[in-house]
């Protein structure tokens, strides 16, 4: 199936497929999708709200407890960037007893973030359709 817009149905695609499927590599399909998710939403440069990351649910998955690096700003675009950068960098670990549990994010600045499978994937999805109502208004406005 070919390709209208790629910024939206390359998202659209790897949000149904995240979404659907159920089964035993779900960890490593999230791990997979953030490439679409979280790398093309930074590297498309779509509007981010203007919102600190703090303790208390905002609605993106990830919280400030989960950040343990260095880091001097908690500004949702700065953890979208270094997550971004530990993603396209593959500098990134899974956490966990027995299943994955955590991953935990790293890049050359030293951050730091372990975040809750659950929580990347709220993070992931909510990052994705930012991008996707973004991409649809700029191009109704064209």
């Amino acid at each position: 199936m070919q390709y209208k817009n790629f910024n939206v149905d390359a998202i659209e695609r790897t949000i149904s497929i995240l979404e659907t499927y159920k089964g035993k590599y779900e960890t490593t399909l999230l791990i997979n999708c953030c490439m679409c998710l979280i790398v093309l939403p930074k590297e498309r440069n779509i509007n981010i709200p203007d919102i600190n990351i703090s303790n208390n649910d905002i609605g993106w998955g990830i919280k400030k407890e989960h950040i343990c690096g260095n880091t001097n700003s908690y500004s949702l675009a700065d953890v979208i960037r270094r997550i971004r950068n530990s993603i396209a960098h593959m500098d990134l670990n899974t956490l966990g007893e027995h299943d994955i549990e955590f991953i935990e994010f790293r890049d050359r600045c030293k951050f730091r973030a372990k975040v809750p499978i659950e929580s990347l994937r709220v993070f992931a999805l909510k990052l994705a359709n930012t991008a996707v109502e973004y991409h649809k208004g700029s191009s109704e406005s064209r």
